[in-house]
């Protein structure tokens, strides 16, 4: 039986996920994520017969609807809540009346895929597809596909696509497990992501631990505390922990309906508009915004503004921080350095907290995963290179003796 693999996008680190599994009669498309110049993939690529959306990240989802709209007739297959929660990964949960409405219909045309349990692939004679918790955000799951011998001997294989994962819990999601088949057939071939593999400072977060230090901070606080978030995933996460821990955030109100889809009790939440987050910000109260690294234009970055110069006001930046972001600007400045935000030049009086809250597998989780699934075969995607060679390494050096493929975009693999 041949089954083989191509990686269009995404098999190194800082480009969109677009991986393809195909059979002699069909093609699935893993994920179809879009960078900001968009699916440029999606011109080298055949039709797929179907796509799995692993969960509604930009990078896993953020291309669908250009996919669809060059071939309308293809099937979407993804969990229940990813499904709901593609309203604020293609629309931001604010978009027009044209481009809501473009994902209405999208949403409304995703086959749902249950938990644990095969069902048929949708336009895909011989497949199989079943969905699996992968800890990271609310409606994460990775792709167990089962495929029939297409040559007409007895057998079957199957593939697991792990996508963004990680086995440890978080306040809102827990962590993945190892999969385990009911009828005892193993995984054949494993597509594993690799972002994490070199961050040794990952290796060393405890979530529960680094929860528990962002609550003492802003417990501890003289001032206003800001918080900006990726509105999916550590808004939930972050609001939740501080909610559990009595100190009643305000978020985002347009993030609340997110908050209801993820399953989140609100009690110790208030929600409310850019006015009434200035104000409890006026009133020495604690925001959780949207803004994903303090990013110009967003919420968080429009509401640190007057903080940037008030000593009693606390910043905090959670893990990403690239050098040109807010986030990174504030972690490269001492507090009475020079600092610009927006077209204003001041000095930094505020004290910026910076939480690793990861929601990533780190290096000891994804070598744990893959020796636990130990499939045949092991591809791994969706790091740098280098983080995906150490991670090869560091399985052989463990004792790891099934095969470990570095995938390269556009290679053509055998599985």
């Amino acid at each position: 039986m041949t089954v083989q693999f191509i990686s269009h996008s995404g098999a190194k680190a800082g480009t969109p996920n677009a991986h393809e599994l195909r059979g002699a009669t069909w093609r699935l498309l893993f994920d179809c994520g879009a960078s900001r110049r968009g699916a440029a993939y999606l011109e080298k690529m055949e039709r797929p017969d179907a796509v799995w959306i692993s969960h509604a990240h930009g990078d896993h989802c953020g291309g669908i609807l250009e996919l669809l709209e060059r071939w309308p007739k293809v099937r979407v297959l993804a969990t229940a809540t990813t499904a709901k929660l593609l309203r604020f990964a293609l629309a931001g949960g604010r978009g027009g009346a044209s481009e809501s409405a473009r994902v209405e219909a999208l949403i409304r045309r995703i086959k749902r895929v249950p938990w644990r349990r095969f069902v048929d692939l949708p336009g895909v004679t011989g497949a199989r597809i079943m969905a699996l918790p992968a800890g990271h955000i609310s409606g994460a799951a990775m792709a167990v596909v089962e495929v029939d011998d297409e040559g007409g001997d007895p057998g079957r294989r199957r593939i697991l696509y792990a996508g963004d994962f990680c086995t440890h819990d978080q306040a809102v999601v827990e962590g993945a497990g190892i999969p385990t088949m009911a009828d005892g057939q193993g995984i054949d071939a494993l597509i594993c992501e690799a972002m994490l593999a070199t961050d040794t400072e990952a290796d060393r977060v405890v979530w529960a631990d680094e929860a528990q230090r962002l609550v003492e901070v802003v417990r501890q606080a003289e001032g206003p505390v800001l918080i900006g978030v990726a509105s999916i995933g550590e808004s939930v996460e972050v609001a939740s922990v501080l909610g559990r821990a009595g100190l009643r955030p305000m978020v985002d109100d347009y993030l609340k309906k997110l908050f209801e889809i993820c399953g989140v009790d609100e009690e110790g939440l208030v929600f409310g508009s850019r006015s009434r987050m200035e104000g409890r910000l006026r009133a020495d109260g604690v925001v959780v915004a949207p803004g994903d690294q303090y990013r110009r234009g967003t919420a968080a970055f429009q509401l640190a503004g007057p903080l940037v110069d008030d000593p009693k006001a606390t910043l905090v930046v959670l893990n990403r921080a690239r050098g040109k972001t807010g986030a990174g600007r504030l972690l490269k400045t001492d507090r009475g350095d020079s600092i610009k935000w927006g077209a204003r030049k001041t000095k930094l009086a505020a004290r910026t907290a910076y939480f690793r809250l990861i929601n990533h597998a780190p290096r000891w989780q994804l070598q744990g995963f893959i020796q636990g699934v130990d499939a045949a075969t092991t591809l791994l995607v969706h790091g740098s290179t280098g983080a995906r060679w150490a991670l090869k390494r560091s399985l052989a050096s463990d004792g790891f003796e099934a095969t470990v493929e570095i995938v390269e975009e556009g290679e053509l693999l055998s599985i």
